[in-house]
């Protein structure tokens, strides 16, 4: 019977623990951008008048409420998109966590008969608040807790949790196919 070497069993370790970093990473985003696509055009566009927009996290942002207009449209949740048919014309997106102090104010303009999307991608400040708590629950509850009020005190006033991008309909696809409606 063989053994492994302490050297080798590091370097075994090494590659499983980037191995599943790669796959956490990387695993939501490889969807069938050409199934999804086939799909939502055999469902049809939005109806006369309308535009139709579509909003989805990217990387790993905090779970956020989105409101439209400064009416509630859902709670965007890793895993998921919301889908909306509005008026054409200019509207705001207003997003806010409940793990983070600022707001996120988003104007945008769509055109009737058109499908917009947006990408909801984490702020630098979400970033920094995500990453500062994860290491204070390496070191424990009371780190963890006293981390995220001062980095979350640090980011009041800053922005918001998310930041709203506008991707193309082939890069959005391909995440979207990868994601379930709410």
């Amino acid at each position: 019977m063989q053994t492994m070497s302490i050297r080798g069993a590091a370097r075994a370790a090494r590659l499983t623990l980037v191995l599943a970093a790669a796959a956490a990473a990387f695993g939501c985003a490889t969807g069938d951008g050409a199934g999804f696509l086939a799909a939502a055009q055999k469902e049809g566009g939005p109806k006369g008048g309308l535009a139709r927009v579509y909003i989805y996290p990217a990387g790993r942002p905090p779970t956020v409420t989105v409101a439209l207009d400064g009416q509630l449209i859902g709670e965007l949740v890793p895993g998921t998109y919301l889908r909306r048919d509005i008026p054409a014309g200019g509207h705001e997106l207003i997003s806010e966590a409940p793990t983070y102090p600022g707001v996120t104010r988003f104007t945008f303009s769509v055109a009737s008969g058109h499908t917009h999307y947006l990408m909801a991608e984490p702020s630098a400040g979400a970033k920094s608040t995500q990453t500062a708590t994860t290491w204070g629950y390496v070191f424990g509850l009371v780190p963890a807790v006293a981390t995220n009020i001062a980095f979350s005190a640090a980011n009041a006033g800053k922005g918001g949790p998310v930041n709203f991008v506008s991707v193309p309909e082939t890069t959005a696809a391909q995440a979207l196919a990868g994601l379930s409606a709410r």
